[in-house]
């Protein structure tokens, strides 16, 4: 399977990929790095089968968590924030 990148004003600063601001699209002031790579989708239900969502081009998109530990060094007391619960 081929996987198909999309580069915008690419400059590679140390390998760094991140999110710079809620607008970085927009900005005229920096360059930027933003690469997409298509993915297979992990999990799958009923209605992505029938309404073959899994097909369409551009949106296999996997979710990526980021835990932070809390309080030790195990994950029994790890947080995992989403954008909607900050806000």
């Amino acid at each position: 399977m081929k996987k198909y990148k999309i580069h915008i004003n690419v400059l590679w600063v140390n390998k760094a990929i991140g999110a710079i601001a809620y607008d970085q699209l927009r900005r005229i002031d920096i360059l930027l790095c933003h690469m997409v790579y298509l993915q297979q989708l992990m999990v799958k239900i009923k209605t992505i089968e029938l309404v073959e969502y899994d097909k369409s081009p551009g949106i296999r998109q996997n979710a990526m968590v980021a835990v932070m530990r809390y309080l030790s060094y195990d994950i029994e007391d790890a947080l995992v924030l989403n954008k909607t619960s900050v806000k």
